[in-house]
């Protein structure tokens, strides 16, 4: 419909996760999940070119369900104070 907003040309992204520690809870079917990530962004080039770098910390509690696991719950927490991004297409 012309409507839905896409990037074009669309992003090139990175992702790291590093640090990753697991913790058993009460319930026998669920963990907590601390990790450490960074997200690099490079859109379009030349002086138009966008370039952004996204650090901080996630804090997942996931749940096995039907013999698979499942994010039950996702916390986010960036380092930076202010994301200066033009937009968010990336999935945190």
């Amino acid at each position: 419909s012309g409507m839905a907003w896409a990037e074009d040309p669309p992003s090139r992204t990175r992702h790291f996760i590093s640090n990753v520690e697991v913790i058993t809870t009460e319930r026998a079917n669920e963990v907590r999940v601390y990790s450490n990530f960074l997200a690099y962004r490079s859109r379009l080039e030349g002086l138009e070119g966008e370039e952004d770098f996204f650090a901080g910390r996630r804090e997942d509690i996931l749940r096995r369900e039907h013999g698979e696991w499942k994010i039950a719950q996702r916390r986010i927490i960036f380092d930076g104070l202010v994301l200066n991004a033009q937009n968010l297409s990336i999935f945190f």
